[in-house]
């Protein structure tokens, strides 16, 4: 047995929703089954009752291979809350192919793109973004990420190494980017 707080004065996050085992022990509901309970009172335009196919584990690998990224993003976000395990795991699986495919585009000038670049930054694998920004002439955005990373990171080797100063660090993501298109990108000067 389920009970659920219906009344409208509260936000769905903060009602109280409880279960009753079969031993008779009351017990605070799953994340599961809050949500399902949500969706029967309280129905989100769009969202299913069920997790749609496309963003299981067996159903998510034939969209990705067609390399419809936005679309099983906007799927997870209508379908998930963003602390629910189906989102991150959605959202990680989107992202890692991403990363591997160097298909970063497929994203920018979305509403999840920053999503991706937390992600690679908190990974700690920002290389291949960084190539990207800097092979299509973003370096200033190039620069951001680096940025962001040290920012982030304060115990990787660059920062360590150089002065702890928002302008100093800026030196250095700078020096990152002019190595990178000295040595990479030598053939687009060409």
């Amino acid at each position: 047995m389920v009970f659920t707080n219906i009344s409208m004065n509260n936000d769905n996050r903060d009602r109280e929703v409880v279960v009753r085992k079969p031993t008779g022990v009351l017990q605070e509901a799953t994340w599961v089954e809050r949500n399902r309970m949500m969706q029967v009172y309280f129905p989100s335009l769009g969202q299913r009752m069920w997790l749609p196919h496309m963003l299981t584990e067996e159903g998510l690998v034939p969209v990705l291979e067609g390399g419809r990224y936005r679309d099983i993003l906007d799927m997870a976000c209508l379908q998930c809350e963003p602390d629910s395990e189906d989102y991150i795991r959605v959202h990680r699986t989107v992202y890692d192919r991403i990363e591997v495919e160097g298909e970063y585009d497929s994203l920018r000038s979305t509403r999840h793109f920053g999503g991706l670049v937390w992600y690679l930054v908190q990974q700690e694998r920002i290389v291949g973004l960084v190539k990207d920004l800097v092979e299509k002439y973003l370096c200033s955005e190039g620069e951001a990420l680096v940025e962001l990373y040290l920012l982030c990171h304060p115990h990787c080797s660059l920062t360590s190494s150089t002065d702890s100063t928002p302008g100093k660090k800026l030196e250095v993501s700078i020096v990152i980017i002019a190595l990178y298109v000295s040595t990479e990108c030598s053939h687009l000067r060409e």
